[in-house]
């Protein structure tokens, strides 16, 4: 009987050590990152819609049947500054010919904040996307900057070689023109530790920026350059990631663009 028992002890003893050994430690949102190599992103296409469909976007959330033609894009490229690594920013964009359509999402986020409600201000010190584009064939770039206030900033450089060469803010009656809807759409301060899942669409006429650089035309069939980011810069844990890599920690870096293609 006691062998029998002492055996017993044994194998529940073992049972214990297993569990112990087989239980994975949580994830430390605070943990260094790797740094990874770059990850070159794939060419993206962004599909054409409908006006109808597109009439309806920029209040659409992430699982609305209007996005479902969209493909969908992962922010990837962290920055090794950043302190934070643990948020999943995805994108999707859709055109209608004159028009760009996007919404950006994540359903992980930490330490949340956006100070900012004037137009033009510096959007991305909040938690904040951004939407850098080169039309084909043009020497010009635009920058599109949208904080989860609702406040945003549109943004036009003559020289992509030289980007802070005549820059200057689109005029109000252009970008009025710029549409955005946050999930929020409210000053965050103080911050929100989260987990936070938050959304942020916007539409981008390809009127607001032609009295700037001339004729765009019809978009399907065109290729631009592009990148697409997420930042928050004042944020307690700030993170600077984009689609395609960056060398050094600066947005304004047209010669990082990578291809999109408008269907």
């Amino acid at each position: 009987m006691k062998k029998t028992l002492a055996l017993l002890s044994l194998a529940l003893m073992m049972l214990l050590v297993g569990c112990a050994t087989a239980r994975k430690e949580p994830v430390d949102i605070f943990a260094v990152n790797p740094h990874r190599p770059p990850v070159m992103p794939e060419t993206y296409m962004v599909h054409r819609v409908s006006e109808k469909v597109a009439s309806g976007l920029l209040l659409a959330g992430w699982e609305d049947y209007r996005w479902e033609t969209a493909e969908t894009l992962t922010l990837t490229n962290f920055r090794p500054e950043s302190k934070f690594y643990y948020v999943t920013v995805q994108a999707k964009f859709l055109h209608d010919g004159k028009n760009i359509y996007a919404i950006y999402h994540t359903d992980n986020d930490r330490f949340v904040i956006a100070t900012h409600s004037l137009n033009n201000s510096d959007v991305c010190l909040d938690t904040c996307v951004e939407f850098f584009f080169q039309p084909q064939g043009a020497k010009w770039y635009g920058n599109c900057e949208f904080s989860l206030s609702g406040a945003y900033l549109t943004m036009f450089h003559p020289d992509a070689q030289n980007p802070w060469m005549g820059e200057r803010y689109l005029a109000p009656e252009h970008q009025a023109l710029v549409e955005m809807y946050s999930a929020y759409r409210r000053i965050i301060s103080p911050e929100m530790p989260g987990p936070v899942k938050w959304t942020i669409n916007f539409k981008i006429p390809m009127a607001a920026y032609e009295p700037y650089g001339g004729p765009i035309g019809d978009l399907s069939g065109q290729k631009f350059m592009a990148n697409f980011y997420h930042c928050a810069d004042l944020s307690s844990h700030p993170r600077w990631v984009s689609w395609a890599p960056l060398p050094y920690l600066a947005y304004h870096i047209p010669e990082c663009f990578q291809e999109i293609i408008f269907e």
